[in-house]
């Protein structure tokens, strides 16, 4: 279990392809377009967990037509599964192929009425801004699914070593699940615009269901028992405190 412990759960946040169709082989991760990922946090008093869930359903009309129009290539609400004292109770998101279209896609957010809704004004709350050029999807609407995920500090003047030995040992087994219909998609990146110490790494997947992360986990056991390499790999190149893992279920995911 040690190689678990290491890779944590594994995980986006979300890799999506504006024309709608599954990219090809992980071995272009380096040449693709970035993709641009803004996440909301949200610790959300229990009490109003209700509100928070009716909230998400209105903004379904305007995120659709955000997609419709191209300006976001995916959009989802999720909540969270592993609870810390002061973390978020529910995330949500949406992604682009531009910076330009995250800030055109927030300016509509910020025009409408609910903004300054009761439940938001009483949870605290944080964003962040996201790139990724290792990203693969399968387009569609999914509830349900599973949303895990891993960050890791990466060591001074080992981003480019670390992302080699993402696409090289990670990424494959990810490219796998989702040609077997166990993800719905995978993203791994860097922040864009930094709110956390520049270095900071995060892998994402979104499973299915609860199965297909069962599926998952089993085939990065089965890969890095064989692979004894990537363990140390990462302990040599990250910060091994900073290590973290996340787990969200996923109220309702479009991808397109």
């Amino acid at each position: 279990m040690q190689k678990r412990r290491m890779w944590g759960i594994g995980l986006i946040m979300l890799g999506v392809l504006a024309t709608g169709t599954l990219l090809r082989a992980q071995g272009e991760s380096s040449s693709k377009a970035p993709l641009y990922i803004y996440v909301s946090d949200w610790a959300v008093p229990r009490a109003q967990w209700g509100a928070m869930t009716k909230l998400g359903e209105q903004d379904k009309v305007l995120e659709d037509k955000l997609m419709a129009d191209g300006t976001i290539t995916a959009y989802g609400e999720n909540v969270n599964l592993i609870h810390t004292e002061d973390g978020p109770t529910h995330e949500d998101f949406f992604m682009a192929t531009s910076e330009g279209n995250i800030v055109k896609a927030l300016a509509a957010f910020y025009a409408r009425p609910d903004t300054t809704s009761p439940v938001l004004a009483a949870s605290k709350h944080s964003d962040e801004f996201l790139v990724s050029r290792m990203y693969n999807s399968r387009p569609g609407t999914y509830e349900g699914a599973i949303l895990a995920g891993s960050e890791w500090q990466v060591k001074r003047g080992q981003m480019d070593a670390f992302e080699a030995m993402v696409k090289a040992r990670v990424v494959p087994v990810l490219e796998k699940e989702l040609a077997d219909g166990a993800l719905a998609f995978y993203e791994a990146g860097t922040e864009d615009y930094h709110t956390q110490a520049p270095g900071m790494f995060h892998v994402v997947y979104a499973a299915t269901d609860a199965a297909a992360l069962d599926k998952v986990n089993a085939a990065f056991e089965a890969a890095f028992s064989k692979d004894t390499e990537v363990g140390p790999a990462i302990g040599a190149l990250t910060e091994g405190k900073s290590h973290r893992d996340f787990l969200y279920s996923v109220t309702r995911m479009t991808l397109k």
